[in-house]
């Protein structure tokens, strides 16, 4: 990871002095926090992990960044990601390994690894991270921290990499989100965080609902504790009964099949990063794919039909993620999700 020792010190001594002088500080004020390589931070190298980045020094903030930073937030270093931010561990050829805190000989997952990593190991008390196709939650539920990936579009992802630095466009149900020791955490950071992208504000506000009540009894709680071709491993399916034997008031639901949910996301974010492909690299997964045999259901062939789909089939995508929410909704009256081998509460999104 890159450190940022010297500047840290030096924010961290005038945030004292602030307090000396009695100045109004904000909610993060002298928190020591680290943040995923792949969000723009200025004066600081930001590499994605990617060795065409080693040198990247951005002049400005990305939008998260900035809101950290401005509720007093000190920013002491980077942390790791597999290269581009693109597999669900945490190793690249700048960097290195990233392990699990807990286990060495393991992976803490990805690709926002090391930032659960340096939370769990107590680097820091807060961390910034991203989520696509699970970047936040793999990682938190490897390394046994908290994590929240928000609903797209109440966190601006404007600064962060991928896309390529200076790409204006956004990578659609691609988010940032806090990672943390607790939930109360999660919710501090994210009243930092919420909010339209300067660009938009002027055009809608955010207004997210109140938390839940704290007394169980009052909530409503689904569980799906299996589904077929998703076995639960027997010490976690264990541990699942004994909570929802303690809880006692809970619903068997599966709202959607995770094998057709798993199609339409990989087509949705494949069908992203289609755009922000080096031209020779597009050019060459259209002519693997106009080679396939329409049988062949590897994942080599479904990633070059996906990222060469047509404007047809992603909007098709769209209407199946779309669907998808619709029916998942009637199953949450207090919006709170569902998730195979877990009990959810409350409104995570």
């Amino acid at each position: 990871m890159t450190v940022a020792a010297e500047q840290a010190c030096s924010e961290a001594a005038e945030a004292d002095r602030r307090l000396a002088r009695g100045e109004e500080v904000g909610p993060l004020h002298g928190l020591p926090i680290t943040v995923k390589d792949s969000l723009e931070t200025a004066g600081l190298r930001t590499t994605c992990g990617a060795a065409e980045l080693a040198g990247y020094v951005p002049g400005h903030d990305a939008e998260t960044v900035g809101r950290l930073r401005r509720a007093g937030a000190i920013i002491t270093g980077k942390t790791n990601l597999p290269a581009w931010a693109s597999d669900c561990q945490s190793y690249n050829e700048l960097f290195g390994t990233t392990s699990n805190p807990w286990d060495a000989s393991r992976t803490p997952g990805g690709s926002s690894g090391g930032a659960a990593a340096a939370v769990a190991a107590g680097l820091c008390a807060l961390e910034l991270g991203s989520d696509l196709g699970g970047s936040l939650r793999i990682p938190a539920a490897w390394c046994g921290i908290y994590a929240l990936k928000p609903s797209y579009g109440i966190i601006p992802v404007h600064g962060h990499i991928p896309p390529p630095p200076g790409t204006l466009a956004e990578m659609d149900i691609g988010v940032l989100g806090p990672l943390a020791r607790s939930a109360a955490d999660l919710d501090l950071c994210l009243t930092v965080l919420a909010g339209p992208d300067p660009v938009e504000a002027a055009g809608w506000r955010l207004e997210l609902p109140a938390s839940p009540a704290r007394d169980l009894r009052a909530w409503r709680v689904a569980l799906w504790p299996d589904e077929p071709g998703w076995p639960l491993d027997r010490a976690v399916a264990e541990r699942l009964k004994a909570a929802a034997d303690a809880l006692a008031r809970l619903e068997e639901r599966r709202p959607v099949n995770l094998d057709q949910s798993l199609d339409v996301a990989q087509r949705l974010i494949q069908g992203q990063v289609a755009g922000f492909l080096p031209e020779p690299d597009f050019a060459a997964l259209t002519a693997r794919a106009a080679c396939l045999d329409p049988q062949d259901q590897s994942p080599p062939a479904r990633f070059a039909r996906n990222i060469t789909q047509s404007a047809r089939q992603l909007a098709q995508a769209k209407q199946q993620q779309r669907a998808a929410r619709l029916l998942g909704a009637v199953f949450q009256p207090r919006r709170h999700s569902v998730v195979p081998g877990h009990a959810h509460y409350g409104h995570t999104s």
